[in-house]
């Protein structure tokens, strides 16, 4: 394997190694697959007569979204037959991670504890079949 492949599988790694996805069918209708690249994102209420179809997630591990992650979850969406998702994004705290050092100063030492919350970013989307007229 060449360096180049080598870095380009890592670098993917990293991107998405920290995120899990899922989805759930609503209903046992099936749809034909559509394309991702045709999915809408909404975040909020589309202005047309539609049906929920499912849902799909996605949970990461730092609190920004990238565009992959968004990409997968049309895709995902897409293979259930979605038209489109309506996303909401929710920040959930998962802990705290606390460290601590010893600093020496003239007159002694002194501990100092400092506590940083950890949290992770939920993005939850409805898949939507549009009703046609």
């Amino acid at each position: 394997m060449s360096k180049k492949a080598f870095y380009l599988i890592f670098i993917c790694m990293f991107l998405v190694g920290c995120t899990t996805f899922g989805s759930e069918k609503y209903t046992d209708t099936v749809y034909p697959a559509t394309s991702p690249e045709n999915v809408k994102v909404f975040y909020e209420q589309p202005p047309v007569e539609f049906v929920k179809i499912g849902e799909v997630i996605a949970d990461t591990g730092n609190t920004s979204i990238h565009s992959h992650v968004i990409d997968r979850l049309k895709d995902m969406a897409a293979q259930m037959g979605a038209d489109a998702i309506i996303l909401r994004e929710e920040e959930k705290l998962e802990g705290f991670h606390e460290y601590g050092n010893t600093e020496k100063h003239a007159s002694g030492e002194s501990y100092r504890t400092t506590t940083t919350a950890q949290y992770t970013t939920r993005l939850f989307g409805v898949a939507i079949k549009y009703i046609k007229k």
